[in-house]
């Protein structure tokens, strides 16, 4: 009778496991998804003065805060559309790093100044994240 509790015992923790490694593969996906299609919209980054370029923060720390900024030409971006997808990154970050219990530095990352350098917008700082080009 024992072996069959401690059995049963260790069938559930592993369904519960295995279920915990579906919901957090099928996050990383969701959140995978969405990343791309954020960097597509933010492409290209030309600009034509300085006013055209901003950046928004892009994924969350364990301990609060940006994990890094995205930046981006308006010129080329619809930022009522840019923000909103943004946001729902952000929201599955923070969900997946309370799932999963993933820690990360504390170190605050400020907004950088972004600004229309040789046509294409660029960070002046080094917390941000640019698409390949």
């Amino acid at each position: 009778m024992r072996t069959i509790i401690l059995q049963s015992s260790f069938i559930l923790m592993m369904m519960s496991h295995l279920s915990c490694a579906a919901v957090d593969t099928a996050l990383e996906q969701e959140m995978n998804t969405l990343s791309a299609a954020i960097h597509k919209k933010v492409e290209p980054l030309s600009c034509e003065r300085d006013a055209q370029c901003g950046s928004l923060a892009f994924g969350v720390k364990s301990c609060g805060g940006p994990l890094k900024y995205l930046v981006y030409s308006a010129k080329h971006t619809n930022e009522n559309e840019l923000k909103p997808l943004v946001e729902k990154y952000n929201d599955l970050n923070r969900k997946f790093i309370e799932e999963t219990g993933l820690v990360s530095t504390c170190e605050f990352i400020s907004q950088p100044v972004v600004a229309c350098i040789k046509g294409k917008c660029q960070t002046l700082g080094s917390s941000f994240e640019r698409p390949a080009e």
